[in-house]
Formats: structure tokens, C-alpha cells, sequence
């Protein structure tokens, strides 16, 4: 391997299509079998495997190529290969040094300007501070996005799709099923992509751990497959996985996989703030999600009239922690439980004061506020109006409203 600082001649400039000036010229040279000249225009396609010359060798994934081209492009640079069957096959790759080749939000300033030494100079400081930098700008970048797990053992494969997604995503990722059940344990993500086959612990043992476990079944997996078979498909389908995706696949129709999958799921969860009513027989269930709001509504519309239903009594009577409550609602919902047992309160109240035939303190006891003036006040948040006001809007008589009725 030979590397060094040197201006591009005219010819790879006019080859390359690239602007004059300093590059890193990087060239790798082996005496090998060589790559029949059919293969070489395609070496950088991916998927593409070359001709195997003898029988015995191991067959690639196709994908090492393109994702070394891919990383040389994204720094601004060029792979370029020759090769001779039986003779040689020499890889050649030119990266630009100075900081004008780059957009001002690709530099990352470390105080130390790159020389023609640090080729020869071993600048580990440089390398740490921009490590750093780097980590510190990608979690702020981070803090918007859905957080997607990534769980692949290839690590080329993985480094692709994560390419793919990090514009959209907080790809966080993992190389077995055993990392990955930790991982989502620890994050939380709000969507999986797990291969199937991996060392440690498959991708179907790590799909049965995450939907026996109720703080995390409900987040979509998505199964990466090389086995196309019906029985694989229908296995991973049947417990539970929300889509598979053959290999080979294209990287975009993963993204947009992953896309629609968190859209729809942000849809259900207006849905969900919307279905919230003092008739939960109403609810039409058609997932588990569904199910365990239409348990976690009868069982507040079983409690409504007693001002000691909480949080930790919804908790217990649902089999989980508060915590863990607390993270499930959130996730199914972006509501909170304390503010889900607050609107439903509330709408049976709604529903008891159109009737207008209780006084307000006899509607606040019945859906447990023990003090009037707060259930006159939560009331007035929700709908915009005092409960004397809402409920005269349903009287047929204006003139005719219970004394006792208070703001």
C-alpha cells in the first residue's frame, strides 16, 4: 500500500471530474488472480459478485464494494481499480485535504490545521477531539428524530442501511439478538429492524423475548430475511413481527419502509386521543394496542366515581410498574396516564352535565373530584368554558339552571 499527498495529474482530473488542487492519493496493490474485465465496470454495483475464478473460493455478499465507494464519495473523493487476470488488481482512491472541498457544515474545527505530516505523524489527540466534536454535534442532531434499532451482523450491510436512514432517523444499532434485546430495553426505540439469522441469539428467539414482554411488544419489527421461504415468512408474521424484508433489498424501499411504518403509527395515535369516551363498548378492537387502551378506559370508567383512583391503582390493575405504565401510554398515545384518567373524567362530566339534571357538585363527586373548584377549573382547561356555562348552552329552559350551579 503506498499513500501520499500529491496534485492529481490532468488525466485523473478529466477521469475523475474533480477540481484541481491537494489530494490524498491512497493505492492498494495485490498479485492475485486479477478481475476478469467484464467484471470491472460493474465491481462497485451492488449485489454485483464477480466471476469466481477457482471453486473454492468464498462467495461475498456483493455490498464491500459499493460501501467503499460510498465512503469515499461522501468525503468528496474518487475510487478508481485496474486489474489483469492473474497478474495484479490495483484499487486507487483520492481524497481531498483542504478544508474548501467541504461544505461548512461537514468541517468540524479542532483548533489544528491538517499538514503533509500527519501522514507520517501519528496526530491521535487530533483524531480524539474529532471524534468527540463529532459525537457531541451528532446527538444534538439526534434529539428530533425517531429513534430506529438496527440489529445486523454484517457490518457492511449495517453501516449501509444505517447511511440510508441517518438523515431521517437516530439509527441506533446492535449485531446480535441478544445486544439488541438490551438495546431496546435501554432505548426504547420506536421501530426494530432485525436480520433473522446471527450469532448469539437468532432474530426469531430475540422476537419471541420482545412481544412476551409487555413494556415493549408494542414496537414494530421489522425481519430482515436471506430465507425467502413461506414457513419463515409466516413464522416471523405469526409472532408478531409487523413486516418482513427480503434480501436482497433496496436501501430507499427500506427507508420508505420505515417511514410510512412510523407515520401510520403516529396516525394511530391520534386516533387513540380521539376514541377516548365515556363509552369504551365503542371502541372497535383490531390490535393489541387497541386492546390494552380499551382495558386501561373500563377499567377508569370502573373507578370513576372514586377520587382514590391513581395512577399506581391503574398500574396494578393492568400488571405492570408506573414506570412502565407511564412509558407504554406515552408510547401508544403521547398522553400521559395521570392526563388520560383526567380527560375521561372529564368527558363523563361533559356527558352528565348535557343532561342538566344534577347540580355541579354532585357531577364533580360523581366523576371523583373531591374539590369542586379544581373540577370547575380542569373543566374550563378542556372545553373552554365553566360548567355553569356548558351546561346552560343544553338546557331547554335558559331560564331555568339548578342555584347551586357554581363557575
Amino acid at each position: 500500500m503506498t499513500l501520499e499527498v500529491a496534485n492529481m495529474n490532468d488525466n485523473d482530473f478529466i477521469r475523475l471530474h474533480r477540481k484541481k488542487g491537494e489530494y490524498i492519493k491512497c493505492s492498494v496493490r495485490d498479485n492475485g488472480i486479477g478481475i476478469p474485465k467484464k467484471d470491472l465496470p460493474h465491481i462497485f454495483d451492488r449485489y454485483y459478485q464477480a466471476t469466481k475464478t477457482y471453486s473454492n473460493q468464498i462467495p461475498g455478499t456483493g455490498i464491500g464494494m459499493e460501501l467503499v465507494q460510498k465512503l469515499v464519495e461522501r468525503h468528496h473523493g474518487n475510487i478508481i481499480v485496474e486489474s489483469e487476470e492473474g497478474v495484479f488488481t490495483e484499487f486507487t482512491f483520492f481524497l481531498p485535504i483542504h478544508k474548501n472541498a467541504f461544505d461548512k457544515k461537514e468541517r468540524i474545527d479542532t483548533g489544528k490545521p491538517l499538514t503533509r505530516n500527519f501522514i507520517h505523524n501519528s496526530e491521535f489527540q487530533v483524531i480524539e477531539e474529532v471524534s468527540s466534536e463529532f459525537d457531541a454535534q451528532t446527538d444534538s442532531n439526534h434529539k428530533d428524530k425517531p429513534k430506529v434499532l438496527l440489529i445486523e451482523d454484517n457490518n457492511d450491510l449495517r453501516f449501509m442501511v444505517k447511511e440510508e436512514l441517518k438523515d431521517d432517523f437516530h439509527v441506533v444499532e446492535a449485531s446480535n439478538g441478544q445486544e439488541g434485546y438490551e438495546t431496546i430495553l435501554k432505548e426504547k426505540p420506536q421501530l426494530i429492524i432485525c436480520d433473522i439469522l446471527m450469532p448469539i441469539e437468532d432474530g426469531v428467539s430475540m422476537l419471541k423475548r420482545v412481544k412476551n414482554n409487555n413494556d415493549i411488544n408494542t414496537i414494530p419489527i421489522f425481519m430482515l430475511t436471506a430465507k425467502n421461504s413461506e414457513e419463515t415468512k409466516i413464522k416471523c408474521l405469526s409472532l408478531g413481527a409487523e413486516d418482513y424484508i427480503e434480501k436482497p433489498f433496496s436501501l430507499e424501499f427500506v427507508k420508505w419502509k420505515v417511514k410510512n411504518a412510523l407515520i401510520t403509527r403516529q396516525e394511530l395515535k391520534e386516533k387513540y386521543s380521539k376514541i377516548i369516551t365515556t363509552e369504551p363498548q365503542e371502541i372497535e378492537v383490531d390490535s393489541q394496542d387497541e386492546m390494552f387502551i380499551k382495558k386501561l378506559v373500563q377499567i377508569i370508567e370502573d373507578s370513576m366515581d372514586d377520587n382514590l383512583l391513581s395512577v399506581e391503582f391503574l398500574a396494578s390493575e393492568v400488571g405492570m410498574s408506573r414506570a412502565n405504565l407511564y412509558r407504554k401510554v406515552q408510547a401508544i398515545m403521547d398522553e400521559t396516564p395521570v392526563n388520560l384518567i383526567k380527560q375521561i373524567r372529564l368527558k363523563r362530566a361533559a356527558q352528565l352535565l348535557k343532561k342538566n339534571q344534577m347540580y355541579i357538585s354532585e357531577v364533580a363527586y360523581m366523576t371523583g373530584f373531591s374539590n369542586q373548584k379544581y373540577f370547575s377549573k380542569c373543566f374550563s382547561k378542556e372545553y373552554g368554558k365553566s360548567p355553569t356555562e356548558f351546561a346552560r348552552q343544553f338546557s331547554k329552559d335558559k331560564a331555568i339552571i339548578k342555584k347551586d350551579l357554581v363557575p
